[in-house]
Parts: structure tokens; C-alpha cells; sequence
């Protein structure tokens, strides 16, 4: 992954300094978890594993969201909306 550009990405959006290094680190992670190019049900089985551990926060899933614009993974980005949806639904 380009770290400088995600870094850069995500700062043009403003987060605090504690949100980029938080974001970058959740996608190191989905990068070590799955193969390239991510497809969807990567994004799923990624999410279900942060689940288990019971780190499939609001966050996690914004940050997750936010590397799947960066890197043009529609499949990524969608799933991650459809989570988050859910989770909404249920609150």
C-alpha cells in the first residue's frame, strides 16, 4: 500500500493525526489478511474476523470504508456501507 498517499488521502479529509495512524494501521492489516485485488467476500471474512475479536467498531469499519476508496475497491467500499448499514438498523 502507498502509506504516504493514503496518509495524504485521509488528511485531506481532516481527521485528527490519532484517526489517520488508526486507519492506516486497520488497512496494513486487511492487506496482510487478504490477497490483491480485495474482493468483496475478502471485506466480509475480514469484517467477520475484526467481529470475533469484537473490533468490528463503527471506526474500524470507517477506516476500512476510507481504504477501500483510496484504493478504488468499489467491492470493498460497498460491503463495508451494507455492515455498516446493518449495524445501524439493529441499534
Amino acid at each position: 500500500m502507498d502509506v504516504n498517499g493514503f496518509r495524504q488521502f485521509l488528511q485531506k479529509r481532516q481527521l485528527a493525526e490519532s484517526a489517520v495512524a488508526q486507519h492506516i494501521a486497520l488497512a496494513e492489516r486487511f492487506e496482510r489478511f487478504v490477497p490483491t485485488p480485495p474482493t468483496a467476500a475478502d471485506a466480509r471474512a475480514f469484517i467477520s474476523a475484526l467481529a470475533a475479536e469484537n473490533a468490528a467498531t463503527f471506526d474500524n469499519l470507517v477506516a476500512l470504508a476510507s481504504y477501500g476508496r483510496f484504493v478504488k475497491s468499489d467491492a470493498v467500499y460497498l460491503t463495508v456501507l451494507e455492515r455498516v448499514a446493518l449495524m445501524s438498523a439493529f441499534r
